[in-house]
Parts: C-alpha cells; structure tokens; sequence
C-alpha cells in the first residue's frame, strides 16, 4: 500500500518527532542515572575524605592524651605535683579545655583540683578495660555542653591502674562541618548510631529534633523504608546513600562512619539541587524544533561544564584536606595492607618529617613504605601491625625511621584500617615524632640502674615499702632472703606465708609494718629470718616513712642488718653474768629469775634450800683456796644430781637452791634430799686433824606450799631452820606444825642469839646502837601494856636515827584496809603531825609485791614507785621509807614503818639494818600480844594509848 505524499510528509515530522523524543528520553534517562551516579561518587568521596580529615583529628587528640597516659603510668598522682602541673600545661597551651584522671574506683581529680567519681559512665568502664574512647558531651552531665570527650587507659606495669579524661571544645569538629557540601548547597550533621544529633553545620538541614531517625519518621511516612535503610547502613559500618522526603522536597543523605567512635557523618543534598539542571533539559527537551544536533550540542556541552566544575570542586576539597592534614601535630600518612606497606598518600608533614622529597620516596624505595622504617625494627612491626588487625581495626606501634640525613628518629604510628567493599584494605596512619619523649625514658632508665647498684652494693639489704600498693622492692643483696623476684607483692602477708620469719618473732614483724602503715614516721625492731641453709640469724629492721602532702603515709624506706654476731656475743655476756664464777652454777639472781619463770601451771615442783653444815672450819682451818675447791666440787655433784632442765644456783657462801621441776611422784622429792645429803658428807683434813662437813636442807613444794617464789623461799628456810635446830646433817620438809613451832620459839630464840650476835659481830664504835637493840628487847618483853611500849620505841628510834615518822600498820578482820595503830611524828616543819588512820585496800595495789623474801622494802626515792603507790606516799611528802612486813604464819597482818619527808636524806646501810632490826622486834613482839588474845574481840582495833 502506497502512502500518499502528505501522509508520508506529515509521517516523517512524527517519526522524527517520535524518534527524536524517544531518543531525547532515553538519552535523558540514561544521562541523568551516570550524573546521578558520578555525583554521588563525588559526594561519597568528598564526605569519606571529610570523615578522615574528622578521624585524623580525633586521634591527634588521643595521641596527645596517650602521650599525657604514658607520664602519669609511672608517677603517684596523689603525692607526684608534676602530674597536675602537666596535665595544667596541656590545658592552659589549648590541647583540651580540661583534663581528668581517676583511679580504678572511678575517682577522678582535674588539672584545677576538683575532684568527682566517673565510675558509673560508659567510656570510664571502657577506658577501664584497656580502649580508646570518643564520646560527645552527652555521656555525662560532668563536661558541659557542645564539648567533645577523649578517654584513655592510664598503664602502670603494663596493667590498667586507672583513666585518663580530656576535655575538647568542638570548634575543630564543626570547621569539619561546615566545609562546603556540594557547591554549598547541603548541610552535614553528626550524629550516634542511635540516629540522635551531635553537631550541625551552620548551613542546618532542616531538622528541629534531637533525633534523625524521629525527625525523618515524623517528616513523611515513606521515610520508614529510609530510615531502616539508614539503620542497616549503621548496622553493617558502612557507607551509604538513603533518598528521603521532607515537606513535599525529596533530599539525599550521604552516611559515612566516623572511624574510632560511634559517630556517623550525615551530608545533607537537596533533590532539586542535584537535579536542577536536568529538569532544565527536560524543560528544553519539549521545543523539538531546535532540532536533534542542537540539543545534544547543548546538552553536551552543560554536561561537559557540569563535569569540570565538579572536578574543581573535588580538586578544592582535596586541597582543604591536604591543609588540615598539614596543620596537624605529627603527619598523616595512607597505604596498602600489603607486605611492602605502599604508600599511597602522604602529608607534607611526613616529607618534612624524612626529608625526603615525593620523587627520591619513589626513586629510592618504591613508594614502599617498609624499605624507610629502620631494617632492625622491620620484622617486628610486620608481626605487630598484623597480630593487632587480628583482634581490632586498630594499630599503635612505636619503631625507628631513617631520615634523609641518616639519623634515627623515633615515630609513633596510630592508624585505622579501613576496606571498602571490593578494594584493598588501606591503613589511614597519624605518624608522630617521639624521640625526644624516648631520650627521656632513657635517661630515667638510666638513673634507676644507677640506684639499682648502689642498693646492691651496699652491705645491709636496702628495700622500698609501697604502703598503698602493699608492694616491695629491695636490692639483690636481700635474693637469697625474699627468693628472686624483686618486687614482693602483697606484703607482708606473702613473707609471712614463706614461713621465713621466725614463728616467735611474727607478731612483732607484723607489728613493725604496721605501725607505718598507721602513719608511724618510723620503726625498729629486731627479728630472727630462715638463711638458705634453713638457720635462723638475727637480724635488725628499721624503716622511716614518707608522707605525701596530705600527710598520709605512701612509701617507706627500710633497712635490714644482720646483728647475729653482736646477739651471739651478748647472749654470751648475758651467760657469763647469771653465772657463778667458783661453782659455774646459776648465781642469786639468776636463780630466782629462772624460777619465778619456772613456777607456771599446777605440774608439782619442789624447792631445796641447801646449807653446808661447818663449812667455816674448813675455811678457817685448811684455808679458803680450799673451802673454794670443796664449794665448786659441791657444784658439780648437785648438777650431777639433777636434769638440765632443773634450776640448780649458789645463793650464797656456801648456800645453795634446787627447783626440782615436773614431779611425777611425791617419794622423789625424799629421794632427791637424801642423794644430796649422802653427797654432802664428806671428811677432810690433814696428819693431825680431820673436818667433816654435811648438809642441812630445807624443802617446799609447788603449789602446795605457795604459789610464788617468795612464798616457797619463806617455807623453804622455814624447813631449812627446823632442820639446823634438830642438830643438822638432815632434811626436813615444810608442813604447819613447823610454822607454828617457829612461831612460838622466835621469841626465846631471838632473845638468846641476838645480843651476843650483836656484840660478836658489830664493830666497836656501834655500841650504842649495840645498846639500843638491847634495850628495846628489854622493854618490850618486860612491858605490862605493849601498846604503850610500842609508841616509847618508835618515839626513841625516830629521835635517834633523824627519820621524819614511824608508825604501825595492821590489816582489818576483813583485809578491806590497814589501820594505823601506832605512830610517832618529829616536830619538823616537814613532817606532817599525823598520818591517814585508814588506808584503802584497793590504794594499795602492788605495794606488797615490792617486799623481799626477808618482808623488808626500802625505797630511797618514792618518786620512782609504780603509779598509784608514787602518788600515795608523795600526796603525804614522803621522800624515802622503810618498811618491815608483819606476819602470823603465812598470813600478812600489817607492817612497821620507817618514813622521811626530807629529799636530801641518806640512809646508810648500818642505819637501814638497825631500823630493821628494831622493827623484827617489835612485830615479834606484835605477833606475841596478837598470839596470846583468844577472845578475838578487838585484836586488830587501833589502840588509844598510840
């Protein structure tokens, strides 16, 4: 079928109107899906490279705080002043606005003093665990707002001992912000992966929430697929771009992840920004009449003109990158994951850093990142970088560069890595000159060597207590003591579980350390510790403590030195001095210290009271040379006779003592006095005469008969005396019938010995008191009213012998008190006219434990006395006194006493014995009145004639 002319001619304007519209729109399709995809590239890439210019800075900002970490790591913050004064420096030169560093328990002070608790924020519990943190203001309500906030570990012995806080303003992060998005026509927001805002640019997108995701959802309800699409985006840390609705204007948000934090990078692009030129064509498009060529001509050229002003635009942000990449401490650096590190961009920073232009990098090493590092280093870093990347996307490595010149250079390397999807992992790098920070390691290292050795070589064990740590460090020259670490931790206990220490002598090792831990400025002690042959040597401690500027204790600097010798050659002293020169045995002393010590628990002991019967004629008639021989030959059978473990001593002349100890059975102590009394009888002499000697022996059993030493001694010589008056040559053991019948023959006895004793024995010129003594016997045993007696005698032996008082004391019936019964004061202006009638019990604590076995207390200065005796008898002006106990059997019923008011007073020693003497007479005579009343009415009554 043949088509007519004006069909055919109005055909071919259709067709080619229709091809030329088709073409046009598929061209137009076509075009605006590659423009569409170029801008987005371009908006990607300028956005990543925005993220790593965001990123370059957060980490310059952590590598300044890690370098800050590392300081603190190994000073005190609490007493080490140069920890604030840094942390103060970096805020005052502009670093951070304010810095913080808390402990483990989240205690935090700043560089101005203040001090709060961060335990309960979540970049605290991260830092804690060992990580890097950026937050924004919103994490705590502590740093104000519109402020930034960078966390790091603080390390010391390479484990996290608490957290180090800077505090940014965001002024950097929001010149980020507003670099130009698109030509200017976007806008940028930064905000968490929960959608909520951080940041704006100051051209804002149009959002009045604090919520992306709650502005979106309430803007359009298609945006729910935008913003899951966002959300999943988010989800995988990738990057993307998600078209969404907003007042009837469609918008493009390009996300990008901000490396190292939670934060994502939002640029904001209007549709009909992007689109605005093609709506233009498609405007055009409708005038088919310019015709095919023209169209395309135009179109071309504007998407010729587009594609280079966008190239320009590229090429401005790459140069705005490159000058915050310059201006940054330290230089950026960007390669390949590959073996070889390749380079792939570096700052000028870095050229400057090696010296090394672009060309001589790549003529000399290939853009090969790994030919410039220091080739001792290399191996290591490769397996540090790669065992790093297996557990994170984070690097940080310290190593050594060579630069141009030669020199070796220090270099801190934190980077990121990043992959993109499809291309080849990069590592995005901020490299950072620490060679001077290392010298000064160094040098520290240095110095703590040279302390090292001078510990070591010196001859006592030097060591350094940290009392908050409970931590110490001691020189080598203490190894073989503490074992081979030399830090002992969780001291003392740990020593103590070593069992070193002597078990006798940890409590009072415990006690040393403990008083300077309770702020003791110092402790000495001396203690017994384990050698490595397992023998125990003495040793001396002694520690001085040091305060931090609270005046707490933190430190403590001790020194152990082994004493043994000089404790070998005391102990030796000590020996020598207890002992009897002739017979080798324990002396007086040392006798009755051993045992008192003894006399513990209720196992059975026994005392002997050993006199040589007629001894002073061997002295007299085969000389004293002799008698010694005879006396030490006496010393050596009686330790032959007895265990080591019992007390054996010469008590005097030719006296002896014996505490025979853990009795099993009563018979042994009848065995044991009849072996000695056989070893004592011996004969000696010479061609015209013989002299024989025996043994009188007196013994008291524990805790029979007493409970303490003087008690047994008192019973003991009770036994011995009954023994000497059966005729000698036996042993008689104490019971009551000895102490009665000693009671009622001391009178007759003492009447019959003592005047003759007197005049045999005193010299000539003491026959007054000779006299004296006589004559209050007299008196007293022929007086009708003893009472009355008694005030004549204490009147004349208070005159005679100058002494201020003298008086008598008896216990009440029921002990509560002591009764003054008699006394005499001298008219002197420092003797009070009259003595307390009463004297409390409880006022008396300790007095009777002053008497000697004898009952006589002397004290030449009260104001040595036990508090509260001290103040009794000096609340009465008594200086010096003289006292004899009163007894009736075993029972104490009062005393005699002898006091002086004046502080200048001597008491010679023939005074001290006559007063004693005069005193004896007049408590036997006491004892006689007190023995003779038997209606018990008023026998211990104060007398009224006194």
């Amino acid at each position: 079928m043949k088509i007519k002319p004006k069909l055919k001619a109005a055909l071919i304007p259709v067709v080619c109107c229709s091809i030329l519209t088709v073409s046009f729109a598929l061209f137009t399709v076509q075009l605006n899906k590659d423009v569409l995809a170029s801008v987005n590239q371009e908006i990607t890439e300028n956005e990543r490279r925005t993220s790593t210019s965001m990123t370059a800075k957060l980490n310059e900002k952590l590598a300044v705080l890690s370098s800050l970490s590392s300081f603190i790591g190994g000073r005190n913050v609490q007493s080490d002043n140069s920890v604030l004064d840094t942390m103060h420096s970096f805020s005052k030169n502009g670093a951070f606005v304010q810095t913080f560093v808390a402990d483990q328990n989240g205690d935090s002070i700043t560089d101005t003093g203040t001090k709060s608790n961060v335990a309960g924020y979540h970049f605290f519990k991260k830092s804690l665990s060992g990580n890097k943190v950026v937050c924004d203001s919103g994490a705590s309500p502590l740093f104000g707002k519109e402020s930034l906030l960078f966390s790091v570990p603080v390390y010391r012995d390479k484990t996290v001992s608490g957290v180090l806080l800077g505090v940014s303003d965001t002024g950097p992060a929001k010149d980020i912000l507003n670099t130009p998005v698109y030509n200017g026509a976007g806008s940028r927001l930064l905000i968490r992966r929960d959608g909520s805002v951080i940041l704006q640019s100051d051209t804002p997108f149009d959002n009045h929430e604090k919520n992306l995701f709650s502005f979106l959802l309430n803007a359009n309800r298609e945006n729910n697929s935008s913003v899951d699409s966002i959300r999943s985006i988010i989800g995988h840390s990738a990057s993307g771009t998600v078209p969404c609705r907003s007042g009837g204007k469609v918008s493009y948000l390009y996300l990008t992840p901000v490396s190292g934090t939670d934060w994502y990078l939002v640029a904001a692009v209007p549709d009909d920004t992007v689109f605005s030129a093609f709506r233009h064509i498609l405007l055009l498009s409708g005038i088919p009449v310019l015709g095919t060529a023209l169209a395309f001509l135009l179109l071309g050229t504007y998407a010729v003109t587009l594609l280079r002003r966008k190239n320009s635009d590229l090429k401005k942000g790459s140069q705005e990158l490159n000058a915050l990449a310059a201006n940054i401490p330290g230089c950026v650096q960007r390669c390949k994951y590959d073996g070889s590190l390749t380079m792939v961009y570096c700052s000028d920073g870095f050229l400057h850093l090696t010296g090394f232009t672009s060309e001589e990098i790549d003529r000399f090493f290939h853009n090969q990142f790994i030919g410039m590092i220091y080739e001792p280093d290399r191996e290591a870093i490769r397996h540090s970088i790669d065992i790093q990347l297996q557990t994170g996307s984070v690097i940080d490595v310290q190593y050594r560069l060579r630069r141009k010149d030669g020199s070796l250079i220090w270099i801190l390397d934190k980077g990121q890595l990043m992959a993109e999807s499809g291309l080849e992992a990069e590592l995005y790098c901020l490299l950072t000159d620490i060679t001077g920070q290392r010298e000064i390691m160094q040098e520290l290292e240095i110095s703590n060597e040279r302390y090292k050795i001078v510990l070591d070589q010196s001859d006592s064990m030097i060591f350094e207590y940290d009392i908050l740590n409970a931590m110490v460090s001691h020189s080598s020259s203490s190894l073989y003591m503490f074992g081979s670490d030399r830090i002992i931790r969780d001291f003392p206990d740990s020593v103590l579980k070593s069992q070193i220490i002597h078990p006798d002598d940890v409590a009072m090792f415990r006690s040393l350390f403990s008083s300077v831990k309770d702020g003791a400025h110092s402790a000495e002690g001396e203690c017994r510790l384990k050698d490595k042959k397992g023998a125990y040597l003495w040793y001396n401690i002694k520690i001085t403590t040091i305060f931090n500027k609270d005046g707490k204790p933190v430190r403590a600097i001790g020194r152990i030195s082994d004493i043994t010798c000089q404790k070998e050659a005391t102990q030796k002293l000590m020996q020598k001095a207890q002992r009897d020169g002739l017979t080798g045995l324990l002396n007086k002393s040392a006798t009755k210290v051993s045992i008192e010590q003894a006399l513990v628990g209720n196992e059975l002991s026994a005392l002997y009271i050993i006199d040589v019967d007629h001894f002073k004629e061997i002295n007299d008639n085969l000389g004293h040379m002799f008698g010694d021989a005879v006396l030490a030959g006496i010393g050596g059978k009686l330790k032959k006779l007895f265990r080591a473990s019992d007390v054996v001593g010469r008590i005097g002349g030719d006296e002896f003592m014996v505490l025979l100890k853990n009795i099993n059975d009563l018979s042994l102590v009848a065995e044991k006095a009849s072996a000695i009394h056989q070893s004592l009888k011996q004969t000696f002499g010479n061609d015209s005469k013989h002299y024989c000697i025996s043994g009188s022996i007196g013994i008291a059993t524990y805790p029979k008969d007493g409970l303490s030493y003087t008690d047994l001694y008192k019973k003991a010589d009770a036994a011995l005396y009954e023994a000497k008056r059966r005729g000698r040559n036996q042993y008689v053991v104490f019971d009551n019938n000895i102490a009665a019948l000693r009671s009622m023959n001391a009178a007759a006895e003492f009447r019959n010995t003592l005047t003759p004793t007197l005049k045999n024995t005193l010299k000539p010129h003491k026959s007054f008191q000779d006299d004296m003594l006589s004559y209050v016997f007299d008196m007293l045993y022929h007086a009708k009213d003893t009472d009355s007696a008694v005030g004549i005698v204490l009147k004349i032996a208070g005159e005679r012998f100058h002494v201020s008082r003298a008086y008598i004391y008896e216990a009440a019936p029921d002990h509560s008190c002591a009764i003054n019964t008699h006394e005499w004061c001298a008219e002197s202006p420092d003797a009070p006219s009259s003595h307390t009638q009463y004297i409390a019990a409880r006022d008396m604590d300790g007095y009777f434990d002053l008497f000697n076995e004898e009952g006589i207390f002397f004290c030449g200065d009260t104001g040595q006395l036990p508090h509260p005796l001290r103040g009794l008898f000096q609340a009465r002006g008594v200086r010096s006194l003289l006292h004899l106990a009163i007894f009736e059997g075993e029972s104490l019923k009062g005393i005699v006493g002898f006091d002086e008011c004046d502080p200048n007073r001597i008491w010679p020693l023939e005074e001290i014995d006559s007063l004693s003497s005069i005193a004896k007479i007049i408590s036997l005579f006491l004892f006689i009145r007190h023995f003779g009343n038997t209606d018990g009415g008023d026998k211990w009554k104060p007398s009224s004639g006194s």
